[in-house]
């Protein structure tokens, strides 16, 4: 059964649900609905759900996201009336914020960065990397800088279940922990894309009189695939690569359960597996992003897989 807890305060009776996440965007974000109730049911509820209470959605014993109600809409039409209420992670809120005043970050890793950018806001730092040089200009939005910060390090950049912001490498790791099957909680695969495009990266010295453009370019490096694309960074290493490669497939898979074969909730940036590979031609995929689903008493969960890729040096 799915559960909402503001504050202290513990609320069942969710009708309906959507929760999604993914590893390329900075928040994820819930709306959950709740219909079939009088007016003096809803009243009820705006007793205990204010704007800004903190918020914890939970099937069951398990957490499936933690952040604060952004809004509450109370709707209605000729067919129903209900309650809708928003939720995002708590690093939503510097969504759009400029910062007040520029600075130069010399020598500091990607977490002290973002703990003076965003200084409320619980950090895994699961990955670490030091940046020479790092700008933030006056009036840029937070999240633009936490983005190009993300792309200078080679580093995703996200918020997990547990409503932390999450800085970590994406998943390069093959080995298969956690299966679907056919038959058994697949539901449907589609939206298949193939690609053997590749891509190139150029780092390059800061031009002046004495340097032309070729003696800038101080390093190259491409993935594998003929180049489709070409990417001026600031620093071209190996994770930065891995940042920008182009998944040679993607798809779309529909689970009828949020947990995998073997009990696990379902997350992004989580290496899954099919027992009947030959669906999706890969054996083992990446959780890309996933929408946590609850419509007319039925669970999904809907998801965007990437096939696991690694750059080479070119």
């Amino acid at each position: 059964m799915i559960s909402l807890k503001v504050n202290d305060t513990k609320i069942e009776g969710i009708d309906e649900m959507s929760i999604s996440s993914s590893i390329y965007a900075l928040s994820a974000l819930a709306v959950i609905k709740f219909t079939d109730s009088t007016p003096n049911d809803f009243a009820m509820l705006l007793q205990y759900i204010r704007e800004g209470n903190t918020a914890e959605i939970s099937i069951d014993d398990t957490v499936l996201m933690r952040g604060y109600v952004k809004k509450i809409t109370p709707c209605y039409d000729n067919q129903q009336q209900s309650l809708d209420i928003t939720i995002q992670s708590q690093i939503a809120k510097y969504i759009n914020r400029p910062i007040t005043k520029g600075k130069y970050y010399i020598n500091q890793t990607t977490d002290e960065i973002l703990k003076d950018l965003c200084p409320d806001i619980e950090i895994d730092v699961q990955k670490s990397v030091q940046i020479p040089v790092f700008v933030s200009q006056s009036e840029e939005k937070t999240d633009e800088v936490i983005a190009r910060l993300a792309k200078i390090a080679g580093v995703l950049i996200y918020s997990k279940a547990t409503g932390k912001l999450t800085v970590e490498d994406k998943t390069t790791e093959t080995a298969v922990l956690d299966y679907l099957t056919n038959g058994v909680n697949i539901l449907k695969i589609e939206n298949r894309k193939v690609s053997n495009k590749g891509v190139k990266i150029i780092s390059q010295l800061p031009l002046d009189d004495n340097i032309d453009i070729d003696s800038a370019i101080s390093t190259a490096l491409k993935s594998k695939g003929s180049i489709g694309e070409v990417y001026v960074v600031d620093y071209a290493t190996p994770a930065v690569l891995h940042f920008f490669e182009k998944a040679p497939l993607t798809i779309q898979l529909e689970s009828s359960k949020f947990f995998s074969q073997t009990g696990n909730l379902l997350q992004v940036n989580q290496v899954i597996g099919t027992e009947n590979d030959w669906t999706i031609g890969e054996k083992a995929m990446l959780i890309t992003a996933i929408d946590f689903r609850l419509i007319n008493n039925v669970y999904t969960a809907v998801m965007e897989l990437e096939a696991i890729i690694g750059g080479e040096n070119g």
